[in-house]
C-alpha cells in the first residue's frame, strides 16, 4: 500500500482500472499540462467514484446478473452494496438496475435505504463523503503520473501541491466534525464517512495535528467507533514524523529505484506481524508484496545499515525544508 493511498487496498482484494475511471485520470491530467484548474476539478472529483464502481465486485456482479435475468441474486449483491453503506445515496437512481423497478423486491430495497438513511447524521455524512472522494481521486491521479513522471517534474509538483491543499481543507473540515460531534462511530454516519474521519487526520502529516487527535482516535477503538487499524496507521505516522522506528510497519517509502525504497525502521521487528494480527492487519509481506518488496526478518536485519541511512537522509532533509 502506497503511504499516501489509505483505503484502496483495504476495500479490494485486486485493483483494476476501468474504461472510464481510467478515461477520466487521463482527462484530469491532460487538463493539469493544460493549467484548466476548473476542468481538472470538475473531472477530477468524478474518479473515485468510477473507480469504486469497477472495483466493487457485488456492483459488477449485479450488472451481471440482471444481463442473465437472475434477478433474485441481483437483489442479494445489491443488499451487499448498500450493507456496506456504498451508493446508498446514488444506487436508487442509477440505470444499470432500471430492470428491477418494476419488481416487488425493489420496493423492499428502496425501504431498506430510507431506513438506514434515517439513522444517520446525513448532513455530516455526506460532507465526509465529500472529503473522501476528493482525496482519493487526487491520489489515483497522482499515483498514475509517477508511473511516468519523476518527482521533479512540473506535473508532479502540480499535482502534489494540488494533493496538500485538499489536505489542507479535509483536515479543517475533518476537525472540526471531531470537535463537535466526537468521534462518530458507524453507526452515526456509515462506515465509509467514519473511515473519512480517520484519512483526513492521516493525510495531514501535520505532526501537531496528528497528535492532538490521537488520544481521540485511541478513545474510539476502546467504544468501537474507529477500528484498530485506524489507531496502528495513525501511531506509524506520528512516529515517522517524528523520525522514530514504527511498531506496526504501516509506514514505508517506495520510489523507482529499489536501492532507496525501504520500510521505516521497526522497533520490535521480531513480533511485527503478531502485532499486526492483534489489529486485524495482513503479514506485512503481504503488504510489501503490493509495493514490490518484501519481509524476512534476517534480510531485514542485514539491510537495516542502509534502511537506516535512507530514514536518517530523509528525517534531515524534511527539518530542513521546515526550518
Amino acid at each position: 500500500m502506497k503511504i499516501w493511498i489509505l483505503i484502496i487496498s483495504f476495500l479490494f482484494t485486486s485493483l483494476i482500472y476501468g474504461q472510464n475511471s481510467k478515461q477520466l485520470i487521463d482527462q484530469s491530467i491532460v487538463y493539469l499540462k493544460n493549467k484548466d484548474n476548473i476542468k481538472f476539478d470538475q473531472t477530477r472529483d468524478k474518479v473515485w467514484f468510477a473507480f469504486l464502481k469497477e472495483n466493487i465486485s457485488y456492483y459488477n456482479n449485479a450488472i451481471e446478473n440482471i444481463k442473465k435475468k437472475q434477478y433474485p441474486d441481483a437483489f442479494k449483491n445489491l443488499d451487499s452494496i448498500i450493507s456496506e453503506d456504498y451508493f446508498i445515496d446514488t444506487i436508487l437512481a442509477d440505470k444499470n438496475f432500471s430492470a428491477l423497478h418494476h419488481m416487488e423486491g425493489w420496493k423492499k430495497f428502496t425501504n431498506q435505504i430510507k431506513a438506514k438513511k434515517s439513522k444517520y447524521n446525513n448532513d455530516v455524512r455526506l460532507k465526509l463523503l465529500d472529503v473522501q472522494s476528493k482525496d482519493q481521486s487526487i491520489r489515483l491521479i497522482y499515483q498514475e503520473l509517477k508511473k511516468t513522471y519523476t518527482d521533479d517534474s512540473d506535473l508532479v509538483k502540480s499535482a502534489s501541491e494540488k494533493m496538500k491543499k485538499i489536505d489542507l481543507e479535509s483536515v479543517d473540515i475533518v476537525a472540526k466534525i471531531i470537535d463537535k460531534y466526537g468521534w462518530l462511530g458507524k453507526d452515526k454516519i456509515g462506515k465509509e464517512a467514519n473511515e473519512t474521519l480517520f484519512l483526513g487526520i492521516q493525510h495531514i502529516d501535520d505532526l501537531v495535528v496528528q497528535s492532538k487527535y490521537l488520544p481521540a482516535i485511541k478513545d474510539a477503538v476502546k467504544k468501537g467507533n474507529a477500528e484498530p487499524w485506524h489507531l496502528a496507521f495513525l501511531t506509524d505516522r506520528i512516529l515517522m514524523n517524528q523520525g522514530k522506528k514504527q511498531i506496526y510497519g504501516t509506514q514505508k517509502i517506495i520510489t523507482k529505484k529499489p536501492e532507496t525504497s525501504y520500510i521505516i525502521p521497526l522497533e520490535n521487528p521480531e513480533k511485527v506481524d503478531e502485532l499486526r494480527k492483534e489489529i486485524g492487519l495482513d503479514p506485512l509481506n503481504d503488504d510489501l508484496q503490493e509495493d514490490g518488496l518484501s519481509w524476512n526478518l534476517e534480510d531485514y536485519k542485514k539491510d537495516l545499515p542502509r534502511i537506516e541511512k535512507l530514514y536518517k537522509e530523509r528525517v534531515e532533509k524534511l527539518l530542513i525544508n521546515k526550518g
